[in-house]
């Protein structure tokens, strides 16, 4: 058996568009009886009152992302990015509504991250840094995702984020000549040697330095190495075999990090896992470096459009199509298997 971010796996065959597809999806969100529905089955709402007003939050912000979706699409990328970062920010605030923050969201209404424009101009990309706040849209996305609060202020660089983002890593590969960040990973549930239920992580081949090193993974905190077997490792946590197998692994998986798996498609159309190779003591879901990377644009868009001149003009420029297409689809794939709670994967025919 195994371990995806939902327990549940819907793979979506398209011959078309699958960025188009996705944000069809989106648009059924306007319908507050739909809507009404995910909230009571899936998302364990149940004051019909207070599902009413939540459903009909959700209606709205959903369709005013797919407007910006069709505005930020409509004209040439370079004027894409506030749009697309409004889109984005919509479909955060649905996350948070749909978690059962609504009342929270109310008191929180600034985005959670700032941008000073006073601040002196990077000459590239990557050196960029803006502001993380504790209360706001951004902190409240990763906690209706992680389940984790953001304590205090803190700066981040772009450093932080782009090898993060999913959907760019071969043109941001490209563009700063470092070994890719993410390392393939497949967890499943499975009896140990001593006949006992336990989490059996393998890890793929990698080139990265720290590939094989198991402070380097986060979500591998509670594993331990296995004995002449370089690349597999097994939850310390243990649970007897007599138990039911769905059991087991739902009590295995309870403190798990599921948010640090980046999910995708193989070739053959199977989902399959990654997660970031990083000794940073804590990290964002993948869609949340999606968002701070399209927030960031949005500034240099509003307050700093020399520099954007500048971008379109250097070896990042690739990179940054790239997340107008590819990381905004992965966003909204993300988006969708947490509106659903059920891993959405595409199969592109």
């Amino acid at each position: 058996m195994r371990l995806f971010r939902y327990n549940e796996t819907v793979g979506v065959v398209t011959a078309l568009n699958p960025l188009e597809d996705v944000i069809d999806w989106i648009t059924g969100l306007r319908s507050t009886g739909y809507t009404s529905d995910l909230l009571r089955t899936t998302h364990g709402f149940t004051d019909n009152a207070r599902i009413k007003t939540v459903a009909s939050q959700i209606a709205t912000t959903a369709g005013n992302s797919v407007g910006l979706f069709e505005q930020a699409y409509s004209g040439p990328p370079e004027v894409s990015f506030l749009p697309l970062y409004y889109a984005l920010l919509n479909l955060s605030k649905v996350s948070i509504l749909a978690s059962g923050f609504d009342v929270e969201l109310a008191r929180q209404k600034r985005h959670g991250s700032s941008y000073d424009p006073a601040r002196k101009s990077s000459r590239d990309l990557i050196n960029e840094k803006f502001e993380i706040w504790p209360s706001g849209v951004f902190p409240l996305f990763v906690r209706a995702i992680t389940g984790r609060i953001i304590p205090r202020r803190f700066t981040i660089s772009n450093s932080e984020i782009y090898p993060f983002v999913p959907g760019i890593g071969h043109e941001f590969g490209h563009a700063y000549e470092m070994p890719p960040i993410l390392q393939g990973i497949s967890i499943e549930l499975r009896i140990n040697a001593n006949k006992m239920y336990c989490l059996f992580a393998v890890l793929a081949e990698s080139s990265h330095p720290n590939a094989l090193n198991l402070r380097s993974h986060r979500v591998l905190r509670g594993f331990e190495s296995i004995e002449r077997k370089r690349n597999e490792f097994q939850s310390r946590l243990v649970l007897p075999s007599t138990i039911p197998e769905d059991e087991a692994m739902l009590q295995l998986a309870r403190d798990f990090p599921r948010y640090l798996l980046y999910q995708d498609t193989n070739i053959l159309g199977e989902l399959i896992t990654a997660t970031p190779i990083s000794s940073k003591r804590e990290l964002f879901p993948p869609e949340a470096y999606i968002w701070l990377a399209f927030f960031h644009l949005s500034s240099v868009v509003r307050y700093k459009p020399e520099f954007l001149e500048q971008l379109m003009d250097s070896k990042t420029w690739p990179t940054l199509l790239a997340l107008t297409k590819h990381s905004v689809l992965e966003f909204i794939v993300m988006f969708w298997s947490f509106i659903r709670r059920a891993n959405y994967h595409i199969i592109v025919r």
